[in-house]
């Protein structure tokens, strides 16, 4: 899906290092807002650690954070980012 800045993404947790859960997300390219994030089936009850979170959009990786994180750490202020 297209509609002006909004585009279909793909939404990657990496948990433990090696655990990948990826579903499917909309991203505004303007905003850098990721939403509509498909929940997963997959159980995260016996994972410990999120190492990482990433969207994948037009084939490219961009790190992803909260909006909170995007807020409190300057250096996120231009990345990609989701209301949890």
């Amino acid at each position: 899906m297209r509609v002006g800045s909004i585009v279909d993404a793909e939404f990657t947790s990496v948990w433990d290092g090696e655990t990948c859960i990826t579903t499917s997300c909309l991203v505004n390219k303007e905003t850098k807002q990721v939403f509509a994030i498909e929940q997963s089936e997959t159980s995260t009850e016996s994972l410990n650690t999120l190492e990482r979170e990433f969207v994948v959009v037009d084939g490219e990786e961009y790190p992803v954070f909260t909006f909170e994180e995007v807020l409190e750490i300057p250096e996120h202020k231009d990345d990609y980012w989701y209301l949890p």
